[in-house]
């Protein structure tokens, strides 16, 4: 399913600029975004799983903070975060999600949180 609108590698001053006009945040005095939550402020460091496999499991630290997964699971997440994504805007960042800058992830987030991280092995254009 498509997104209503996607936006890619938006600039900071560009994603505070859709945040304020959304009615997501707003900016203080000292030009930091601010934005109310609501009861959950953060994320669990629980929450973070990945998809046990026999290509990745012997490179993952099964510490408690990194889960295992099955595929089927993801898979119906997967499928719920495209039914989200098919009514809402979407913003995505190409990023790097771990030191090694050999691994890159695609990000793909509404403003109020994050959808989804898909691990690649290429590096996001313009990445230095």
């Amino acid at each position: 399913m498509q997104a209503i609108r996607s936006w890619h590698n938006l600039a900071p001053a560009e994603l505070y600029e859709h945040a304020v006009r959304n009615g997501e945040a707003s900016v203080v005095s000292t030009g930091a975004l601010t934005a109310a939550t609501g009861q959950h402020t953060g994320r669990s460091p629980r929450d973070k799983f990945f998809v046990r496999e026999a290509g990745s499991r012997d490179s993952i630290w099964w510490y408690p903070g990194n889960q295992p997964i099955d595929e089927a699971r993801f898979d119906g997440l997967l499928d719920r975060m495209l039914d989200h994504a098919g009514s809402h805007q979407v913003y995505v960042q190409d990023v790097l999600a771990c030191a090694d800058r050999s691994n890159a992830a695609r990000r793909a987030t509404s403003l109020r949180s994050v959808a989804l991280v898909k691990l690649t092995n290429k590096e996001p254009a313009g990445c230095k």
